[in-house]
């Protein structure tokens, strides 16, 4: 028993999504540890942003940043969607932490290429990704 996801995004344990999600984080600079998720609604946990995207401020002075990345960084880990809509730029934004020379763990680099490879079959059926 795990994290599974449909297209086979993810099938693996709970720990392994949290640690890989983590390092996702590491590499584009979102420490979500220190995310605000009192601004954030179950629903938007569930992957349901409506018309709003997600954004990290990292200090009060700050402006707020947003990357796809952040649908997967802020999802919740057992339930819910990722947006076809939201897809294709998620796969642009790993394809470029992929891409971008950060010495990700050998456990990593394997579930962000599993990952796109999912999102591309998904983007491909004009499906959302389910948790289960």
């Amino acid at each position: 028993m795990g994290l599974n996801t449909d297209f086979d995004c993810w099938n693996g344990s709970y720990g392994g999504f949290s640690e890989f999600r983590k390092e996702l984080g590491r590499a584009s600079g979102f420490n979500v540890a220190n995310y605000d998720w009192d601004s954030i609604t179950n629903e938007q946990l569930l992957g349901h942003w409506g018309d709003h995207k997600p954004v990290i401020q990292d200090g009060i002075y700050d402006p707020p940043r947003h990357d796809p990345i952040l649908y997967l960084l802020l999802h919740q880990d057992c339930e819910g969607e990722l947006e076809w809509r939201h897809l294709a730029s998620l796969k642009e934004s790993l394809e470029k932490l992929r891409d971008s020379g950060y010495p990700f763990t050998d456990y990593a680099s394997e579930h962000i290429d599993q990952f796109i490879e999912g999102l591309d079959r998904a983007i491909d059926a004009g499906l959302s990704v389910q948790f289960h």
